[in-house]
């Protein structure tokens, strides 16, 4: 691993450690006034935080950047959890990047279940447990 990867995995560690998801959105409030690809890569992966509000601001704070390495957020569209995959879609929407549609077909490709996310719970109206 890179230095320049150690940085923002070890904060957004300790971010992740912080439970009040108003500290964290005003963590990376701060972060986002960097407007460097540091901070960008740190937002990026910040995607993954369970609280919407936080992933919503992302969300419009990256497709709002006039320059946006879109690379770190299709490699996003890999991985678990399901909602940063799909906060990632929605940056690349809003960015109406035409070089995304290949990324975005192999999305397509993949099941929304992944090994890092929760099985889906039956409910009652699918019939599960039922005789």
């Amino acid at each position: 691993m890179r230095e320049d990867e150690r940085v923002p995995a070890a904060f957004l560690r300790k971010l992740a450690l912080t439970q009040d998801r108003q500290k964290r959105l005003k963590v990376l409030k701060a972060y986002a006034r960097l407007d460097t690809r540091l901070a960008a890569r740190v937002l990026v992966e910040a995607l993954s935080d369970p609280c919407e509000e936080i992933r919503d601001f992302i969300v419009r704070e990256l497709a709002g950047r006039d320059a946006l390495d879109l690379e770190p957020v299709f490699a996003r569209l890999a991985g678990p959890p399901w909602y940063a995959r799909s906060a990632a879609l929605r940056i690349i929407g809003m960015r109406k990047a035409e070089k995304a549609v290949r990324h975005i077909e192999r999305v397509l490709g993949t099941p929304t279940r992944t090994s890092g996310d929760a099985p889906p719970k039956p409910s009652a109206r699918s019939g599960a447990g039922r005789s």
